[in-house]
């Protein structure tokens, strides 16, 4: 048995789509006003970024101790270098010593773990320095004499 189904509809015009007017508008996308603002924000934003970085991967150089030779002509310093974004790390500078210490001379680098009090012996032909866990680096005194 099979069941009647309705009459179909007798199928209706389509109606044209009309597009809408575009509603235009006079002023710009890009406007004087939001351009130099963009481009003011750009620069400040640029400028804030190098100035942090500057600041946070400079190092400053602080002298932790001198020490004088017995005629005080020539002196070792210890010194601190630090940066924010590293670890410090420590310098022996062997060179002449001036009222404001040692500022040029002979740099040797402490390593990681050593003291960095090292004592010190000032030999004819030589530069001895001793650190707590048994390190030793000598230097030859040439490479400490101000030859300016």
């Amino acid at each position: 048995m099979t069941v009647s189904q309705p009459p179909l509809e007798p199928m209706r015009p389509v109606e044209q789509l009309r597009r809408p007017k575009e509603a235009r508008s006079r002023r710009r996308i890009l406007s004087w006003p939001f351009a130099w603002g963009l481009a003011l924000g750009l620069s400040a934003g640029a400028l804030v970024t190098v100035v942090a970085a500057v600041s946070l991967f400079m190092h400053h150089t602080d002298t932790v101790r001198i020490y004088p030779t017995w005629g005080g002509t020539y002196a070792a310093a210890v010194k601190r270098t630090h940066s924010r974004m590293d670890i410090d790390a420590y310098e022996v500078w062997l060179g002449p010593l001036f009222e404001s210490g040692v500022s040029r001379g002979h740099v040797i680098t402490i390593p990681l773990g050593w003291s960095t009090e090292p004592r010190i012996d000032w030999n004819r032909d030589m530069v001895v320095l001793r650190f707590d866990p048994g390190g030793e680096i000598r230097v030859p005194t040439a490479m400490v004499l101000d030859t300016r």
